[in-house]
């Protein structure tokens, strides 16, 4: 991956300037990447959801592999497998998405050990929004947002001055979908479930990591939002194929949603929740507040799952 001066807009998305995902367009037999997702874009008329995807590099460039980042390809341990981090495979989406389960419980159990201070969110723009403004202007100017898994919370940001590029994929310019306000309703509104409902002065230290619990629940909704729902297309498009048809919204989240792998999520975040408190302080737990793993089981189940399954659809609606 190179890092690039971002130069003046196209009149259309140019993949020099885009953030790719690797991977996709060399195993595309593998993959078998529906033709109009491929033509048209992400399921909709030309020029709509997020681009083509481009086919295998051109004759004399670079592969899109370690060895093009100034090094061989490191080899797997007997045993084990490479996998790449950005890819259509659903597997592969489902385990960053396992990954970023412990980071969301770990920011919410870390926010649980202040106090509520409902005074923080109590106006629009609140503290929160100031603190979240101050923090995603300069992330934006880096380039942050160039990517489907981070969204920010803040409107009106500035244009990023670099870009990231990568090996063949599908480009993401065109990934309009961005739930963080919802997010940011849900999260405020089940904080007292989590913490006490009173003020400890600790405001700057609830705001901090306020920011790092939403930025986590943020990336995994959105994540699964693009990745899985591409992955999910391109696996069945056939059965996502009429709902996007008629623009049915409520439709195309019943046909992804699987109720076994959300029972399956369930009962992970539980016991995740209950190892990791466990083993912050085995012996002398009183020294952290304790948080209900029912909690967090919860949130997950009422809006973590359910936001993304929304984003999966308007993305493929979109």
């Amino acid at each position: 991956m190179t890092l690039s001066r971002r130069a003046a807009a196209p009149t259309r998305p140019s993949p020099a300037g885009l953030r790719l995902i690797p991977y996709i367009g060399a195993r595309r037999d593998r993959l078998d990447i529906p033709a109009d997702f491929r033509k048209k874009g992400a399921l909709g008329a030309p020029g709509r959801g997020a681009g083509p995807v481009s086919g295998p590099p051109r004759a004399g460039a670079p592969a899109a592999d370690a060895a093009s980042r100034g090094g061989p390809r490191p080899r797997p341990a007997e045993g084990h497998a490479v996998k790449p981090k950005y890819s259509l495979d659903i597997e592969i989406c489902r385990d960053e998405l396992e990954y970023l389960e412990g980071e969301i419980i770990n920011k919410l159990v870390d926010r649980a050990q202040f106090a509520l201070n409902a005074g923080i969110y109590s106006s629009r723009p609140s503290a929160l929004d100031e603190w979240l403004e101050l923090l995603e202007r300069p992330y934006a100017v880096l380039g942050r947002f160039s990517v489907p898994e981070e969204r920010p919370f803040t409107r009106d940001l500035p244009p990023p001055r670099r870009t990231f590029t990568g090996g063949v994929g599908i480009p993401v310019a065109e990934f309009r979908v961005n739930l963080n306000e919802e997010i940011r309703k849900a999260y405020v509104g089940f904080l007292p479930e989590i913490c006490a409902n009173a003020d400890d002065d600790h405001f700057g230290s609830s705001i901090e990591y306020d920011f790092m619990a939403l930025r986590a629940i943020s990336k995994r909704i959105h994540f699964g939002a693009y990745y899985i729902a591409a992955g999910k297309y391109c696996r069945e498009p056939d059965a996502l194929r009429p709902f996007i048809e008629r623009r049915d919204l409520a439709g195309t989240m019943a046909a992804l949603t699987s109720d076994r792998k959300e029972e399956e999520i369930v009962a992970r975040i539980g016991a995740k929740a209950r190892r990791m408190q466990a083993a912050v302080h085995p012996f002398r737990p009183s020294w952290r507040t304790q948080v209900d793993p029912e909690a967090i089981v919860r949130f997950y189940r009422d809006t973590i799952i359910p936001l993304t399954k929304r984003g999966q659809a308007l993305f493929l609606l979109d």
